[in-house]
């Protein structure tokens, strides 16, 4: 066996070593309701007088375990009405609560204890007093989105949740991002060793690594723009709609597309004994797969929570662009050189 074959054989193995372990991570138990109800809201007062999951929802822990509350309410209308959800544990403390008119909504990763059950309880808010009422019982100093009277309206709804309870390993979606991450390197290491011609020992010109240092240099002032720009914003106090996680990897993102703008455009990215075609392929499926994956996360709603831009459900769709760009990048650079040889 060739020196480069058995590079490629352990990268693979490495490889699905990481994807089973993701797969692992994935391992849920769940537990799940959902029902439909219908009220009329009547004078700001709801009719029936409707507080609670009808047959008392709840979940009882078979043994001490992780895991974490996601809830979906669906009214059938826009607006003129908000439900609050709340999760207590058997002393009646409070470990998950949420509110909105129609949401969907993951609590963090919560611990429960073996042979404790947990309430779950739904109420319907008709007026701006009984939310803000709700506020003060549930949050931190009622500390919650403001909202006007007129939003609240009168009329008859119908309602639709779904309650699900998913036992997960401790840190599963923090470590399996960072797997994501790792198997993304190893498919990128792999292309780089089946792409590589032995038989030419041509490596990157002095020109080409010059030119690699000021892609280098420019990414990071890029990055540093970002980041500065990001933290005049955090000093004002003006928020943007995203996960930390998913602001810190778009800085990332700029830098890598800026060296990959100036590196691609001056011949210096590729080495001269490359198979081009074979990383054109390889970028192209990693692309679509990314952004196949994030088109689901936006079909199921994982995208956005609660107004914000996940981490989890935009990551995979931020790199498919990014490899997007790429490829555009090297078709311009393709149409260019073809121009300039004529």
């Amino acid at each position: 066996m060739t020196k480069k074959a058995r590079k490629i054989l352990v990268l693979v193995v490495a490889l699905v070593m990481a994807i089973a372990g993701v797969v692992a991570l994935s391992y849920s138990r769940e537990h799940s309701s959902y029902f439909e109800d219908e009220f009329d809201i009547v004078d700001s007062k709801v009719v029936p007088d409707y507080k609670a999951l009808p047959g008392g929802g709840s979940f009882t822990a078979d043994k001490d375990t992780w895991g974490y509350y996601s809830v979906t309410v669906s009214p059938d209308a826009e607006s003129g009405v908000i439900i609050g959800f709340c999760v207590k544990d058997g002393d009646g403390n409070q470990v998950f609560c949420v509110t909105g008119n129609a949401l969907k909504a993951d609590s963090v990763m919560l611990k429960f204890k073996e042979g404790e059950e947990y309430t779950e309880e739904f109420e319907v808010l008709s007026s701006k007093e009984s939310y803000e009422k709700y506020a003060k019982e549930h949050f931190d100093d009622g500390d919650i989105a403001g909202v006007s009277e007129s939003f609240f309206k009168d009329g008859h709804y119908k309602v639709t949740y779904i309650v699900e309870m998913h036992e997960r390993v401790k840190h599963a979606r923090e470590f399996s991002l960072v797997m994501g991450f790792i198997i993304g390197l190893l498919l990128v290491a792999i292309a780089v060793t089946v792409a590589k011609n032995d038989k030419v020992t041509v490596d990157y010109d002095e020109r080409q690594i010059a030119m690699q240092g000021k892609s280098y240099k420019y990414a990071f002032f890029a990055m540093l723009g970002y980041y500065g720009f990001w933290m005049l914003l955090e000093a004002f106090s003006i928020s943007i709609p995203a996960s930390k996680t998913l602001l810190i990897f778009l800085g990332i993102a700029v830098g890598i597309a800026v060296m990959l703008t100036n590196s691609i455009m001056k011949d210096a990215y590729f080495k001269l004994n490359e198979n081009r075609k074979c990383f054109i392929g390889f970028f192209i499926f990693i692309g679509v797969f990314n952004i196949g994956i994030g088109i689901v996360h936006i079909l199921r709603g994982t995208f956005i929570d609660n107004g914000v831009v996940t981490a989890s459900g935009s990551l995979n769709l931020l790199c498919g662009l990014l490899i997007g760009y790429l490829l555009v990048l090297l078709l311009i650079k393709k149409i260019k050189d073809k121009r300039d040889e004529e």
